[in-house]
């Protein structure tokens, strides 16, 4: 083949490699949520993110999702929205905030039917999650495991207020406890930056 050639040929495969890692660094850029300015990274410690759904325009209250997946095989969902509240709580322990959670429990309780199975909602609490500038931001948490034919699948959520909306992280198939509470607490430190 002539030099020239091979030499434009050269430049061609580099300039498409670049093309191609440029693309690739574009889809790994962060993700902010509109409304809260929240920041998604595309990686939180062990979970990388694998899609982002914006709700709000067709279904004004539900705001966004921010899904990850750990390399074990754990998933989580972020959801950040306002529910239709025009005041949203500011802690955990305001009775919207209960009913939220009895939401979320219903939610969880009628997945569970819709395939076939039981769930038994294992733990229940409020707990303090302490960020990394040392201060405690009070959650609600439950646990629950999916009982299914062949085993079960534990199921946590994570329930709070920051940005002015109300933040909840779902979690399945906890495969690393310490991944899980890193991910969390990650998460529950971005929300109140």
């Amino acid at each position: 083949m002539n030099p020239f050639h091979l030499a434009a040929r050269s430049l061609f495969t580099v300039f498409i490699g670049l093309l191609l890692g440029l693309t690739s660094l574009a889809q790994a850029e962060s993700q902010t949520h509109p409304a809260s300015g929240m920041v998604f990274p595309d990686n939180i410690g062990a979970f990388q993110r694998i899609s982002v759904k914006h709700f709000e325009p067709q279904n004004p209250g539900l705001g966004s999702a921010y899904g990850y997946r750990s390399g074990v095989g754990t998933t989580a969902t972020v959801y950040v929205y306002t529910a239709g509240l025009s005041n949203i709580p500011p802690t955990v322990d305001h009775p919207v905030m209960a009913k939220l959670r009895e939401q979320t429990i219903g939610e969880i309780k009628q997945f569970a039917q819709s395939k076939g199975t039981s769930v038994n909602h294992t733990l229940t609490g409020t707990i303090p999650i302490k960020i990394d500038n040392g201060k405690d931001v009070r959650v609600l948490f439950d646990g629950f495991d999916l009982l299914y034919p062949d085993g079960k699948v534990d199921t946590q959520v994570w329930l709070w207020t920051a940005r002015g909306h109300i933040m909840k992280i779902r979690m399945t198939k906890n495969a690393d406890a310490d991944q899980t509470i890193a991910f969390a607490k990650a998460v529950v430190g971005l929300s109140v930056k």
